[in-house]
């Protein structure tokens, strides 16, 4: 069970943490970017936060995390450049993913733990084995709701599905 979604361009800012523990490298990843919208920019301007908050992983390279947060529309197109190096900015095309849902509690040392994640990437795989389109090497961790120890949260598992080619004669 999982549906293909197709989202409007959109700005997000990003950074990388290594850490065998994807808890610890999203704190720290989090804390960063929060940085960047608390002011940390080139223009001293406070962001409002946003969610979803994704995280990509990589089956390549299982702890290294890129951590990202959408930019509000409002700052999309011509956002405030980041002061830390370790953080930077893209802009993504309207993009199509496969998306698998679930819900969960947070952090991961009360609920969603790294192989459950794992475990929902690996059925939404499996689930589009024939699909030679889905990026399955890699995929996004994405949370919608503020982390809470008493509240389930809304997750998600987010493959970038890459548009047909046409064959053109």
């Amino acid at each position: 069970d999982y549906e293909i979604r197709s989202y409007a361009p959109s700005t997000w800012v990003t950074t990388f943490e290594i850490n065998r523990l994807a808890i610890v490298a999203e704190l720290k990843a989090t804390k960063t970017i929060m940085e960047y919208f608390g002011g940390k920019n080139n223009r001293s301007t406070e962001i409002p936060k946003t969610l979803p908050m994704r995280n990509r992983v990589s089956r390549a390279n299982p702890h290294h995390y890129e951590v990202s947060y959408m930019l509000p529309a409002e700052f999309a197109a011509d956002p405030p450049g980041p002061i830390d190096l370790r953080v930077t900015l893209s802009r993504e095309d309207e993009t199509l993913y496969a998306v698998k849902s679930f819900k969960g509690f947070y952090p991961e040392d009360t609920g969603v733990r790294e192989k459950v994640w794992d475990e929902k990437a690996k059925r939404l795989a499996f689930a589009l084995q024939n699909d030679e389109h889905v990026e399955k090497v890699s995929y996004f961790r994405v949370q919608y709701d503020t982390p809470s120890l008493f509240k389930e949260s809304y997750h998600e598992v987010w493959m970038i599905k890459r548009p047909k080619k046409e064959n053109k004669y």
